[in-house]
């Protein structure tokens, strides 16, 4: 049996292809790079994430702890943390809320802050052991069963849809008051890609808690 060799043709496609890969690749990573650097994707996902929202008074705000920082053997306040304490003590003083809950693992290293930003010491409850978005839900709504509602939300904005909805998950309903961190953030071209892959990783998570049906 005669086996036909390939054309000329089909061997100069062949040898091309890879050149084409590596072409399309790097047009795909300079879009990328344009995209989030000069546009404002990052700040629109940030908006679409936190949903509509209004501030609406509350008996108690549920204040998600965030990052934090340990020097010398003492924890700080992260920058998610500290804005949203600043948010938080903000709209406190607006006389929206009777009580902030601050929930997360060394969550009573953001009370000194509250404090200082003119929250009284008596209106601060803390929910120390949580560690994860769900947990914060689980654990607040122990805590809750001694305070009536209605219950607002306060984290960054780009977590918001995932908060909210693992609350609502486990039987508390509340009000969404997002800081804008990601949104305010964001108008610096340097944090744009630090946004980018918080992001990425948010929606990581978001995928995993339906899974899990967790929200």
């Amino acid at each position: 049996m005669r086996v036909e060799k390939p054309s000329q043709d089909a061997v100069t496609h062949l040898l091309k292809m890879p050149g084409n890969i590596i072409q399309r690749l790097l047009a795909a990573v300079g879009s990328l790079v344009l995209g989030v650097t000069f546009t404002p994707v990052v700040e629109l996902t940030a908006v679409a994430l936190e949903g509509s929202w209004n501030v609406t008074p509350a008996n108690v705000l549920i204040v998600l702890a965030g990052s934090m920082v340990e020097h010398q053997q003492v924890v700080l306040a992260g920058e998610s943390s500290y804005w949203r304490c600043v948010h938080a003590a903000y709209l406190f003083r607006q006389k929206y809320f009777h009580y902030i809950l601050i929930s997360g693992k060394n969550g009573e290293a953001l009370k000194p802050l509250l404090i200082t930003f003119g929250v009284p010491d008596e209106a601060i409850l803390i929910e120390p052991a949580s560690v994860t978005t769900r947990e914060n839900a689980l654990y607040s709504k122990s805590v809750l069963k001694n305070l009536a509602g209605p219950y607002a939300l306060l984290t960054s904005d780009y977590h918001m849809y995932r908060a909210r909805r693992c609350f609502e998950r486990v039987g508390v309903p509340v009000t969404p008051n997002p800081a804008p961190d990601m949104v305010k953030r964001s108008g610096d071209l340097a944090y744009r890609w630090q946004g980018f892959w918080q992001l990425t990783n948010e929606f990581v998570k978001i995928g995993y808690y339906k899974i899990r049906g967790w929200n």
